[in-house]
């Protein structure tokens, strides 16, 4: 059986099923063309998913907080009986992430978190895909956030909260990037990184966009090297 949202089982938004969300609903493929390849190039993102399981990820370019219904339905899972309950309603915002695509959001809702002591609210809209709770720049304003990436620490609701600390590196490379396209990624990471410095001999670490989760990124182990993406907890550690 679904969660329980303002006193009514939540149901998928396509077949209205009270045991199911969009993402496992039976008749999803039905009204889906030309999408089986594509699909499969995103697979890797549900490990990230996992991984941010009750995080979210600080993402300064999102426009609006947004989640993914897989993270959402994991966070509801997880609540304790005691916390305020959460309140849905009816939403249509288009997102669009690293592959290009858009999506729209089905719904808007306000869950309860918890940040160091601060008992708060955060209000996110919810998408079909397979991403964590992204905490956009407006949200980041409203809980006076203060990201002090020189000592690795970050405020939040005036409370120092804990940071991984970043990847120590001592070597750097800055390309111009006018469209966040695969091929344009791999043509400048091998003309400004591997044509000079030769292939990385751990690997390379990458977020979890669209623009690195494709098969041409991942051709890169032509050159011995491997793409590593970062957890949600951990995402502007070791990339940024």
């Amino acid at each position: 059986m679904n969660p329980v949202f303002n006193g009514n089982v939540s149901r998928c938004k396509i077949c209205d099923s009270k045991f199911h969300w969009v993402k496992d609903c039976p008749h999803k493929q039905l009204g889906v063309n030309l999408t089986e390849h594509e699909t499969q190039e995103f697979k890797p993102l549900t490990v990230f998913v996992a991984e941010a399981y009750n995080a979210a990820v600080i993402d300064t370019a999102c426009s609006k907080t947004v989640c993914g219904s897989k993270w959402l339905y994991e966070f509801v899972e997880s609540l304790d009986p005691g916390l305020d309950q959460i309140t849905c309603f009816e939403s249509h915002v288009p997102f669009k992430f690293g592959d290009g695509q858009t999506v729209y959001s089905y719904q808007k809702v306000i869950i309860p978190a918890l940040i160091g002591s601060v008992k708060c609210s955060i209000e996110t809209e919810v998408v079909d895909s397979e991403i964590p709770l992204l905490l956009s720049k407006t949200s980041l304003k409203r809980a006076s956030i203060i990201l002090d990436l020189s000592n690795c620490k970050v405020t939040m609701l005036g409370q120092l909260v804990d940071d991984e600390p970043n990847f120590k590196c001592r070597l750097s490379a800055a390309a111009i990037i006018r469209r966040k396209d695969s091929k344009v990624i791999v043509d400048k990471f091998m003309q400004i990184w591997v044509g000079v410095y030769g292939a990385p001999e751990v690997g390379v670490y990458t977020d979890n966009g669209g623009e690195f989760n494709s098969q041409i990124f991942r051709h890169g182990r032509k050159f011995e090297y491997v793409s590593k993406t970062t957890a949600g907890y951990t995402v502007h550690g070791p990339v940024e």
